[in-house]
């Protein structure tokens, strides 16, 4: 019981950090930017974490699924699954890229193509991190997963 109440309040002070965070970025971008640049921003968050459930494509549930049964081949299963993963994510975010690259009146009326591009990079290096926090989160290691779940959102925030 003490190891699981140990580990609920570091998830739960890493969700408030990280997601508490969001909150108080707020009145800093309602403050300091103009309302085109908000919406901008809106847009380009949008884009980034809507990428990862879509190019993640169910593995990081593999990972939940199967981890367990691997027994002594789980980090090379994971590794694997991390490595296809990369792979097919990079296929469909070179795919939107080129989209958004070569049909800018889609997608570009008041973002450029620049903004837009390192949206989907973001998102991109974010498909594949959820493959990692399942691993994190089924080894019950729940420091490292908050360790780089917060990294995430340093990275994506900046």
């Amino acid at each position: 019981m003490r190891k699981l109440s140990i580990s609920a309040l570091i998830y739960a002070v890493g969700d408030l950090l990280t997601k508490g965070a969001r909150l108080i970025l707020i009145p800093f971008y309602v403050r300091y930017l103009s309302m085109d640049e908000v919406g901008a921003l809106a847009i380009l968050q949008l884009l980034t974490f809507s990428i990862p459930p879509i190019f993640s494509f169910g593995l990081p549930m593999s990972v939940a699924r199967f981890y367990q049964d691997m027994t002594d081949k789980a980090d090379r299963f994971v590794s694997s699954l991390w490595c296809i993963g990369f792979g097919l994510s990079l296929l469909g975010c070179s795919l939107l890229a080129v989209g958004i690259h070569f049909l800018p009146a889609a997608w570009t009326s008041q973002l450029s193509v620049q903004l837009l591009l390192l949206a989907v990079l973001a998102g991109f290096f974010r498909a594949n991190c959820s493959i990692l926090e399942k691993k994190f989160i089924i080894r019950r290691e729940p420091m490292k997963y908050r360790g780089f779940t917060f990294a995430q959102f340093l990275s994506t925030t900046g």
